[in-house]
């Protein structure tokens, strides 16, 4: 029989958590994640006063967070300043 945990549903503690699949975020954001209802941060699995999360759940919460890739291709705001002006001319 096959013991091993598929990678994405192992449990990562809360340090490597921060590290590993939150950006390298402080202890203190990932406090503040916890505690923001709007932020709907997966809750943690405690194991003898410890928090765990799997992999796949935070994942999932970082992939639902994560902007589209059409807006890597954001203006800049001179960009946008001369859209805006050719807009106006082309209106009046």
């Amino acid at each position: 029989m096959d013991t091993t945990l598929d990678q994405s549903t192992e449990l990562v503690n809360a340090s490597d958590a921060r590290q590993e699949e939150l950006a390298g975020i402080s202890e203190p954001t990932l406090w503040r994640w916890e505690r923001d209802p709007k932020l709907n941060f997966p809750p943690a699995i405690r194991i003898n006063g410890r928090k765990y999360w799997t992999r796949k759940v935070l994942r999932r919460w970082v992939a639902e967070r994560r902007e589209p890739d059409d807006i890597e291709k954001k203006e800049t705001p001179a960009q946008h300043r001369n859209d805006a002006r050719e807009a106006v001319t082309e209106s009046a």
